[in-house]
């Protein structure tokens, strides 16, 4: 079973970088992380099962950017899970 997480962050630099450090350290290998930053303030990038894409347009509700961020999944995944920046 793969397992996305989708994050979505606004300028927090410090929370979204030890949310990324705890994913890395997962043990369960079928796994992807979808983070979506709607400050436009990173350069988009992407690492080991990890993407971060940055857009320069807010969202006009949190709704909507979970959404956004939710259609960023592979389409092999199986089931996804909610994590927010703050969350560690």
């Amino acid at each position: 079973m793969k397992i996305a997480a989708v994050t979505v962050t606004y300028k927090r630099p410090v929370q979204l970088g030890r949310m990324l450090a705890c994913f890395l350290a997962q043990d369960y290998r079928n796994r992807e992380l979808v983070i979506l930053d709607d400050a436009g303030q990173y350069e988009s990038q992407q690492g080991d099962r990890w993407r971060l894409v940055s857009v320069p347009r807010r969202y006009p509700t949190l709704a909507a950017k979970r959404n956004a961020a939710a259609g960023l999944i592979s389409p092999d995944v199986d089931a996804l899970a909610v994590w927010d920046d703050d969350d560690c």
